[in-house]
């Protein structure tokens, strides 16, 4: 029974430490990623410290970074790419996945417009596809294709049915 006391109490006054420990982790990501991923990080951390039951003595006064009003987003990079497309690439099963990423990759569809496309919203010779809106299903869009969307497409309308 001593050992466990003795535990509990090194884990309360570690438990001030981390606090501090949380900070500088914060200030030492915030050098090399942005503050949506270091909140997530430490947002992982606090539901692992409220299981244990130490969050109510770590967590005093810890303050998620402040999230950037208007974020420009961030884009897929060349490495990303390959490799999703990589893996995309391995199971036959995923031949549909591949060509759903090279769609998305090389146009401006979001997911769930990419996912309502129909056959007949391919329009080879006009170089679109028409996708109606998510919110507004009266909504139609006209989306020009590249070369790369455009070779997805014929190959799809190959597909059999």
């Amino acid at each position: 029974m001593p050992e466990v006391a003795g535990r509990l109490l090194r884990c309360e006054n570690a438990a001030r430490d981390y606090a501090l420990d949380i900070q500088r982790f914060q200030a030492e990501r915030a050098q090399r990623d942005g503050p949506s991923h270091i909140n997530h990080m430490t947002s992982l951390l606090q539901q692992i410290l409220k299981r244990a039951g130490l969050w109510e003595q770590v967590g005093r006064g810890f303050e998620p970074l402040p999230l950037p009003k208007n974020s420009p987003g961030r884009c897929i990079t060349d490495d990303e790419e390959k490799a999703i497309l990589r893996a995309a690439l391995l199971h036959k099963r995923w031949e549909h996945l591949y060509f759903f990423i090279l769609l998305s990759l090389h146009t401006t569809m979001g997911p769930g417009e990419a996912m309502g496309i129909r056959l007949k919203d391919i329009d080879l010779e006009k170089k679109q596809v028409s996708v109606r809106d998510a919110k507004n299903r009266f909504r139609v869009r006209e989306i020009p294709l590249n070369d790369v969307a455009l070779g997805v497409c014929r190959e799809v309308l190959l597909w059999p049915r």
